[in-house]
């Protein structure tokens, strides 16, 4: 008799688990239910009503191979979202922003270009590394501009922020080749970014590897303005920059950094690696940078570039500034700048330029003016930067053309 009301007791036990869960499964969705995902805003970086305005070579160009590699969404990393404008993002779940549009397929299209023409504009990542085949084999596009018509990402940008120490397998697939190589294979015409962004720039060979960035190197009056490059990595042995690697004889303008860039060696900077006889201005960076000297938040190396006697004119810096952490292992380094240098006749030069001292951990004080990521982040100080930026309550200021 004992042992049948054991039976019984486990019985029931077991019933009563059986009825336990049947009823927490009643809450759950249909497994055909998915969330609804807003469709509200056009795209992770926003809309661009130029963005399908491309040449009408380019529209006939091979870039819709690339329709394969965009035909999914990818979800980025929740602390993506901090990169890009809260109403750029589609949808606001913890999952992080996601991206609409195509990521590069590798390849490189340059049927957009004719050789009669002045002035191009592209809107593809295929189009984009057609630029760098081009200038890397020897056209300069001296005197043309080339302007940028929408968003590009060249590698999904998911866990970006662990691209400079992760596993080979979990790296991007695809390694960018900058635009512009060397002194004679590099941009001396203008490219425009027209407020556009450009991001997972990546790129990591510190043994083999200089003037490096998404521009690798500009000459002779090359111009980059009006661009964004984000959620990117750049590792080089030195001249290295998360939008341009080296230049000489260069105009930057209206342009920022929010990137990983590192240097084995020397001359390593938020936004440009080494500059000789260029002019920065309005520009910011809150790039993470890190190499052994000439080691610099928005500049690596702001120099002049001399002649046979050591004359020549130096690099001017003006209204710009950067917050990102800068390390190296042996001086020069600083918030701003990393090497300030001259010639004998002209020297190179900072005229409100500005670091944020604590985010920095540099307290340099002849290249650059340390401030407190309070001072930096007042109406005050977006004035004092000029025309070009704007407050953004609650943090540093944007340039003008930022969402």
């Amino acid at each position: 008799m004992k042992s049948k009301f054991s039976k019984l007791a486990l019985m029931a036990t077991l019933l009563g688990i059986a009825l336990a869960f049947i009823f927490s499964c009643s809450d759950l969705p249909p497994l055909d239910e998915t969330p609804a995902i807003s469709s509200s805003n056009p795209g992770m970086f926003g809309s661009s009503s130029s963005a399908g305005g491309g040449d009408s070579s380019a529209g006939s160009s091979s870039s819709g191979s690339s329709s394969s590699s965009g035909s999914s969404s990818s979800v980025q990393s929740s602390s993506s979202s901090e990169l890009f404008s809260s109403s750029t993002v589609l949808s606001s779940s913890s999952a992080g922003p996601i991206w609409d549009g195509p990521i590069w397929d590798g390849t490189a299209d340059v049927s957009w270009y004719r050789s009669d023409r002045d002035e191009f504009r592209i809107n593809t990542a295929e189009q984009l590394a057609g630029l760098a085949k081009l200038v890397n084999e020897g056209n300069n596009f001296n005197g043309k501009t080339i302007t940028l018509t929408a968003d590009i990402m060249l590698n999904d940008i998911t866990g970006w922020e662990n691209w400079d120490w992760a596993y080979e397998w979990e790296t991007p697939p695809k390694t960018w080749t900058p635009i512009g190589k060397d002194w004679t294979n590099s941009l001396t015409g203008t490219f425009d970014g027209d407020g556009h962004i450009i991001s997972g720039v990546y790129y990591d060979n510190g043994n083999n590897g200089s003037d490096i960035g998404l521009f690798g190197f500009i000459n002779s009056g090359g111009i980059i303005k009006n661009l964004g490059v984000v959620a990117s990595y750049v590792y080089g042995s030195s001249g290295v920059g998360c939008l341009l690697g080296e230049a000489v004889y260069g105009n930057i303008s209206n342009s920022y950094s929010k990137c990983i860039v590192k240097a084995k060696y020397s001359s390593a900077g938020g936004l440009v690696g080494t500059s000789r006889a260029v002019t920065i201005r309005d520009c910011y960076s809150t790039s993470k940078v890190s190499g052994q000297s000439s080691i610099g938040g928005l500049v690596g190396n702001l120099n002049s570039f001399d002649n046979d006697y050591g004359n020549g004119p130096g690099s001017k810096l003006s209204n710009s500034y950067s917050i990102g952490k800068v390390s190296g292992t042996s001086t020069p380094i600083g918030g701003l700048v990393g090497y300030l240098g001259s010639s004998r006749t002209d020297n190179s030069t900072v005229t409100n330029g500005y670091y944020d001292k604590q985010t920095s951990t540099q307290t340099d004080t002849d290249k650059g003016e340390g401030k407190t990521t309070a001072d930096m982040q007042t109406t005050e100080f977006a004035a004092t930067l000029g025309a070009a930026f704007k407050y953004n309550a609650g943090g540093y200021p944007k340039l003008a053309w930022e969402e």
